[in-house]
């Protein structure tokens, strides 16, 4: 499933072995029609274009566009009966379509900031947002409701930086300890002839402790400081005066520096090779995010003020910081493939 070779390593919200088991052998059941309908829809809406390249497939563009819609307004269904399905695979559900927003249609559509504040607040209702590490539960269950609530938290604040909204997720309102980087493990597998080449892979790299997704731990981490920012700098008060909380300022940057020189080798563009593309695509997209953030936090000083002639020097920083980081952006994007950008969530993309 090209879902778990393109998709999933920036959002590892689903148990990958679980869900294949469920998914090829239903074992011990059925994945959640729901998460299915949004999984196919996402792939066939991201790499309908790579799709149609392949000789087997034979099937028209009309023909898999019309299955997308499908696909897509089945899994939409589930927004009729959100209240009455307080469950985990509904929060799922509810961030994968909310990250992948087709900006095409409509531009002004605002329907993900919806879909992830009912994401929010049902992943809040399930508790997701307390420390379960000493509740009785098993392991798996305890990294998985780790790494749900931190898609959420990731998608509060890539969709209040895109649109101008308010975050919804404070620090202080959660003990959720940070996920592994690792794939979780599950008690329904089973030996058998004939597993599936994503099974074995998922199980190799379990056992070989392959950091898998150290892209979406070090983008939990460096929205933290995001977080940060749009409070102290783009929120209603923060913009009003950002030369009130230079203090802020300061230590932001310098966290943002210690968030960039804390970067493992398979995410640090100086050291990783391009070829390796498991890592190489991640690795671009969390140095992007970088950049991004830098921006963020200088904008608001690049306006020079005649009332404040002494933040002359300030403003060229800002100015300098902020062009510096649009450069960087257009190098990395310049040097990552196709493909790779369309499977970004689309308010990652548009950060």
């Amino acid at each position: 499933m090209k879902y778990f070779t393109k998709v999933h390593m920036y959002c590892p919200i689903i148990n990958k072995i679980q869900f294949l088991e469920q998914y090829y052998f239903h074992n011990p059941t059925p994945p959640d029609k729901y998460i299915l309908f949004a999984m196919t829809s996402i792939v066939l809406s991201v790499f309908l274009p790579n799709v149609l390249k392949i000789e087997y497939f034979n099937y028209t563009v009309e023909q898999l566009t019309e299955c997308q819609e499908a696909l897509k307004e089945k899994a939409l269904k589930l927004l009729a009966i959100v209240y009455k399905r307080s469950m985990i695979s509904t929060v799922q559900a509810l961030i994968l379509l909310s990250m992948f927003t087709n900006s095409e249609v409509d531009e002004e559509d605002t329907s993900h900031w919806f879909m992830t504040g009912m994401a929010i607040r049902m992943a809040q209702d399930l508790g997701l947002h307390r420390d379960c590490t000493k509740w009785k539960m098993p392991d798996y269950e305890v990294e998985l409701r780790k790494r749900i609530w931190y898609a959420a938290y990731l998608m509060d604040r890539w969709v209040a930086s895109e649109l101008g909204r308010p975050i919804s997720i404070f620090d202080h309102e959660f003990d959720v300890e940070l996920p592994t980087p690792y794939e979780i493990h599950t008690p329904f597998t089973s030996v058998r002839d004939n597993t599936p080449l994503l099974i074995l892979e998922a199980e190799s790299s379990l056992q070989q402790k392959k950091p898998v997704y150290s892209c979406f731990l070090y983008m939990i981490t460096l929205s933290q400081i995001l977080g940060q920012i749009l409070v102290g700098f783009h929120s209603t008060r923060g913009k009003q005066n950002p030369y009130a909380n230079l203090e802020l300022l300061h230590v932001l940057d310098r966290n943002l520096l210690n968030w960039k020189q804390s970067l493992p080798v398979e995410l640090n563009l100086d050291t990783v090779e391009t070829s390796m593309e498991e890592f190489y695509a991640p690795a671009c997209t969390v140095n992007m995010v970088f950049e991004c953030t830098w921006i963020l936090l200088y904008r608001p000083f690049i306006k020079l003020s005649r009332d404040r002639p002494e933040n002359t020097e300030l403003a060229v920083k800002a100015l300098s910081i902020c062009t510096a980081s649009a450069k960087n952006l257009v190098t990395i994007v310049e040097s990552v493939q196709h493909h790779s950008f369309l499977a970004l969530p689309w308010n990652m993309a548009v950060q």
